[in-house]
C-alpha cells in the first residue's frame, strides 16, 4: 500500500500490516482501512498494489483504495484482468510520480 505523504520529506509512505497479528485477514475492508489509519493518510490520495490472489483487490477497492494489480508476481495468470496493470516496479514508480 502506498500512498502520498504529507511533507516533501516524506512524500511516499508505505504499510504492509500482517493480518495474523491484526486480527483480520484480506479481503476484509478493515484490514485496508486500518493500514490507512496507521500511516495517517488519505484514502484518495492511496493505492493498493497486490497480485490479485484471494480477492484482495477487491477488499482494497470495497475499502475505498485505489487497487491494481502487480502483474510481474503472475506474468502469465489465466485470471480476467478486472484491474489496472502494472508490470514492471517500474510501473509502479510512474504510477507514484502521477499522483
Amino acid at each position: 500500500m502506498f500512498s502520498r505523504g504529507r511533507t516533501a520529506r516524506s512524500p511516499l509512505r508505505s504499510s504492509a500490516p500482517y493480518s495474523l497479528a491484526r486480527r483480520v485477514a484480506k479481503p476484509d475492508p478493515e484490514i485496508y482501512l486500518r493500514a490507512v489509519r496507521r500511516l495517517g493518510v488519505q484514502l484518495e490520495t492511496t493505492v493498493y498494489i497486490g497480485d490479485g490472489a484471494d480477492s484482495e483487490l477487491t477488499g482494497a477497492k470495497q475499502a475505498g483504495l485505489r487497487a491494481c494489480r502487480a502483474a510481474w508476481f503472475v506474468p502469465n495468470s489465466s485470471q480476467k484482468v478486472a484491474w489496472p496493470e502494472l508490470v514492471s516496479c517500474e510501473d509502479v514508480l510512474r504510477l507514484v510520480a502521477a499522483g
